[in-house]
């Protein structure tokens, strides 16, 4: 829409000196908003509202890393509370409520994802009131000749994340398994699942050199690998 013009005598008083300029073109002045500030209602609706998110998802995200913490030996985190704390905000904005199912997926170590020393698949069966973790046929890289061995852990964590104390952890690890072994090796693990109450499950791998825990953090993997609510 073209922008109404004037002379300077008729030119009328400006509208606000701190958002608007004067201009002159070929018909004459007239009085525009500065560059910006057309925005600036809502640039400062999206960051009022993403503060406002902030407050919930912020503490909720911090209070579900410090309850892995226990189960995370060895891993690399990278900045793990900002990727969950982004997850649950991406999730709140779009339902409204905090739960697990926006982290399905997620690795907790970018670096050292599951499936590149986990080479074989796994199986998630939910049966009443217990979730299983079927591997089969159990393939593991072997990332240098220092490690001898390694098991996995299946973790359940579970209750509600925007209160303090609210969240739960249960585990439970498999039996330890050679590198050397050449034979095809199994392993279910199973844990019972809470009611009513959001949760997520982890699977994790861990390798040893000897009787010790290896040093490096390519020997470790752990990744949400199914969420939901009873």
């Amino acid at each position: 829409m073209k922008k109404k013009t004037y002379n300077k005598r008729q030119l009328p008083p400006c509208p606000d000196p701190d958002s608007y300029v004067l201009v002159k073109n070929k018909e004459g002045y007239y009085w525009r908003k500065k560059r910006g500030t057309l925005k600036e209602a809502p640039l400062n609706a999206v960051l009022s509202r993403n503060n406002a998110t902030a407050k919930i998802t912020g503490p909720a995200g911090s209070r579900i890393v410090r309850k892995l913490e226990p189960h995370t030996k060895g891993l690399a985190m990278e900045r793990l509370t900002l990727v969950v704390c982004g997850r649950l905000m991406k999730a709140y904005h779009a339902t409204g409520v905090i739960n697990f199912s926006s982290l399905y997926g997620m690795e907790l170590s970018k670096s050292y994802p599951l499936d590149k020393i986990l080479l074989s698949p796994y199986t998630i069966i939910q049966e009443k009131d217990f979730i299983h973790i079927h591997l089969q046929d159990i393939a593991v890289k072997k990332q240098n000749q220092l490690v001898t061995d390694y098991f996995f852990d299946a973790v359940l964590v579970y209750g509600d994340a925007t209160v303090d104390n609210a969240l739960v952890t249960t585990s439970t690890s498999s039996l330890l398994f050679s590198f050397a072994t050449k034979i095809s090796v199994h392993c279910v693990l199973q844990l019972q699942l809470p009611n009513d109450q959001p949760w997520m499950l982890l699977l994790k791998i861990n390798c040893l050199e000897g009787n010790e825990l290896a040093a490096h953090p390519k020997h470790y993997a752990m990744k949400v690998v199914e969420t939901g609510t009873r």
